[in-house]
């Protein structure tokens, strides 16, 4: 008889009594070390989904460039649409922009997609965040949504959550944004109005303004 066996069973049918309690702390352990395994991966397996789903909810699998503005933009999304493993395809558009609501601004990512149909259109709603119903606050069955992923008006786009929370934007509200480009001549309108406060009211602006602008406003 091999040794594993053979201590087995020495020690789960003791000559001495029915069950040792060295055999109930056998059991117990293996039953309980089991139980803790089966436990331990199913919450990291549902938790790695969730994160999953969290961050490759809005984000492509699949990313396609050539390193900066896609000329023949057309003829690529109608290839890119005869392959049959790709489940959709979005051409899009990306930046930073600074963006303005009552008073406070922030520097987010902004992303021109268009207007998500069926079974995307489903799949992009039903990531839209929720809160709880006034109806039925200690219901979490209950939950409503803080509006849709509709952006076929123009004017309108998706917040994420936590940039919404942080700055108090809700739905409906008008937010303003500047484009790189226009904070250039923000820039300049700026320093030229500084410099104006620091001449005497005799003195005259010169365009000297807009080289002292480039100076100590430019851009990286």
């Amino acid at each position: 008889m091999f040794f594993s066996p053979f201590l087995a069973t020495r020690y789960l049918r003791p000559k001495r009594s029915f069950v040792s309690i060295i055999t109930i702390i056998s059991i117990l352990g293996v039953s309980l070390g089991v139980w803790a395994l089966v436990v331990v991966v199913a919450v990291f397996t549902g938790y790695g989904e969730k994160i999953k789903s969290s961050i490759l909810g809005f984000e492509p699998h699949i990313v396609i460039t050539a390193g900066g503005v896609i000329r023949e933009v057309g003829e690529v999304y109608e290839e890119l649409l005869e392959v049959e493993e790709f489940e959709s395809v979005t051409p899009f558009v990306q930046g930073r922009v600074i963006m303005d609501f009552d008073g406070l601004r922030n520097a987010p990512t902004i992303r021109g997609i268009l207007p998500p149909t069926g079974a995307e259109f489903e799949r992009l709603d039903g990531m839209i965040a929720e809160e709880v119903n006034p109806a039925f606050p200690d219901d979490p069955d209950q939950l409503i949504k803080k509006g849709t992923f509709d952006v076929s008006d123009p004017y309108s786009c998706v917040v994420g959550d936590s940039l919404a929370k942080g700055m108090g934007i809700e739905v409906g509200s008008r937010l303003l944004l500047y484009s790189p480009g226009d904070m250039q001549k923000i820039l300049d309108a700026v320093c030229c109005a500084t410099a104006s406060r620091a001449v005497p009211r005799s003195a005259s602006i010169s365009s000297s303004c807009s080289g002292c602008c480039t100076s100590r406003h430019a851009i990286p």
